[in-house]
């Protein structure tokens, strides 16, 4: 069984690391490269990707992210974003 984290990962470094957006050198967003800067977060990330589904912005990724997606941020965040 995969843990939440190790699904997360790929999607962050897909979508919001590689964007320039949130990744550690000079972030044009929040910077969310490492796990405590996530954990600061939570409660942004959950309304943005989650209740309202605004990030990713489908301006900066070549398609929003899907339900199933959604979900595995969701999980990780609900359940206590274990590393």
């Amino acid at each position: 069984t995969r843990r939440s984290s190790d699904l997360v990962l790929p999607l962050y470094e897909a979508t919001c690391a590689n964007s320039g957006c949130h990744g550690g050198a000079d972030p044009k967003g929040s910077d969310l490269s490492t796990f405590e800067a996530w954990q600061a977060k939570a409660a942004q990330i959950r309304t943005r990707v989650v209740d309202t589904r605004t990030m990713p912005p489908a301006a900066n990724t070549p398609a929003s992210w899907n339900d199933e997606q959604i979900d595995v941020i969701a999980q990780w965040l609900e359940g206590g974003m274990l590393p």
